[in-house]
């Protein structure tokens, strides 16, 4: 396989990919959000350069996808954390991922609660619960487009 052939793969093995180069779309994919402040000095203990944390206000999500093109039905969950770049682009490790056509089918607001434990391989408390500032329940449809290499590690 030459270099060339290379940037056009998106996970490994490289002759055994564990999904297909496509732009998947997600049906009913369900989010369960809390949007909460934190530590902002936390975050940036843990956000790599060259990125910046833009913000103490992070959210904590599941996600429920029962039907994803081409990588079946999962779940996840994670805390999402408002960063900016403003660097040049070149040959990159660091990835960006834009949802597209975004088709809300259900979305509410209400009161929630969070609280989180410390765990060896989740370290989600890490990001303490300071103050809840809302909470959403939203079913969607959307495509998620492939990664963009936006920085390089190595170099």
């Amino acid at each position: 396989m030459k270099k060339e052939d290379l940037k056009n793969i998106v996970t490994t093995p490289v002759n055994a990919p564990a999904f297909s180069p496509t732009n998947p779309f997600f049906k009913n994919r369900e989010y369960v959000n809390v949007m909460y402040e934190t530590d902002i000095e936390a975050l940036k203990r843990v956000v790599p350069e060259p990125l910046e944390v833009t913000s103490n206000l992070i959210k904590f999500e599941i996600i429920n996808m029962p039907d994803s093109t081409g990588l079946g039905s999962y779940m996840e969950a994670g805390q999402v954390i408002p960063v900016e770049y403003n660097g040049e682009l070149e040959k990159s490790e660091l990835t960006r991922s834009q949802i597209t056509d975004f088709q809300i089918q259900e979305a509410y607001r209400s009161p929630v609660r969070l609280q989180l434990f410390e765990h060896v391989m989740a370290p989600l408390a890490d990001f303490p619960v300071r103050k809840i500032v809302d909470g959403q329940h939203i079913i969607a449809n959307l495509y998620l487009g492939r990664p963009k290499k936006i920085y390089d590690y190595l170099n």
